[in-house]
């Protein structure tokens, strides 16, 4: 597994983890933005070519804020957004933040249609 900054390469595979783990996923046109966007780190887990999750955040003055993360249903339980999560923070680090935030969506509509643990409706 390498975590790696996120290039046009990755782009069409986060779009569709967007799709699969999200009510309101980014388009595709919105994650291939984030390449230009000067304010924004996305990251992306990569096992044997393929995307295995990712995480994308923007930093704004001295604040960064972790947007989206996510990991596909075959990659879970294997502390993969763990591992996004702290190669994103070593690497804001080495910048100049003050704060670091994000924001949790308490209401993960998308959750309704999955069954993980053997529990309907559950997005554990």
């Amino acid at each position: 597994m390498m975590i790696v900054r996120m290039n046009e390469d990755h782009v069409k595979a986060v779009a569709e983890l967007e799709k699969l783990c999200f009510s309101d996923p980014w388009s595709e046109n919105s994650v291939a933005s984030e390449l230009k966007n000067k304010l924004a780190l996305w990251l992306v887990a990569v096992e044997d070519g393929v995307v295995a999750g990712y995480v994308g955040s923007q930093t704004v003055l001295q604040e960064a804020d972790m947007m989206n993360i996510a990991v596909a249903d075959t990659h879970r339980r294997r502390g993969i957004a763990r591992m996004l999560v702290e190669e994103l923070i070593r690497q804001l680090f080495t910048r100049k933040y003050l704060w670091a935030t994000h924001v949790w969506n308490m209401f993960d509509f998308g959750a309704d249609a999955r069954a993980e643990g053997g529990e309907n409706g559950q997005n554990h």
